[in-house]
């Protein structure tokens, strides 16, 4: 329902998951002049036996990590645990990729946010 005067807030959507070795975009803003997603929370699960690591940047560039947007680099997972981060990153027309790559396919990686507009 529409309320005059209140504002409505967006609920967290999926946006992806990947279990890569190789970077690869986990999720993709687009170019839609002024859209925009927050990256609200990763969430890393190792399936695997071993400690396995994960790297996660934003970027300019599809499926590759960036100098300067790098938000986990090697970053370990213990074997047979569940870490969630919560973030805030933001996602836009220009910094647009979410890439992820990890250390064994063990590892899951999922993003949830928000997009808009």
């Amino acid at each position: 329902r529409n309320v005059t005067g209140v504002q409505t807030c967006a609920l967290p959507i999926f946006l992806g998951q990947t279990t890569s070795a190789t970077a690869v975009n986990l999720y993709d803003n687009g170019t839609a002049s002024g859209s925009y997603t927050v990256v609200g929370s990763i969430v890393l699960c190792n399936t695997g036996a071993s400690d396995y690591t994960v790297t996660l940047s934003t970027s300019t560039t599809t499926g590759a990590h960036a100098a300067g947007g790098y938000i986990l680099s090697a970053y370990t997972v213990a074997a047979g645990t569940t870490t969630a981060l919560q973030l805030g990153v933001v996602l836009d027309t220009s910094r647009r990729y979410l890439v992820c790559n990890t250390s064994n396919t063990a590892v899951n990686v999922s993003a949830f946010g928000v997009t808009g507009p």
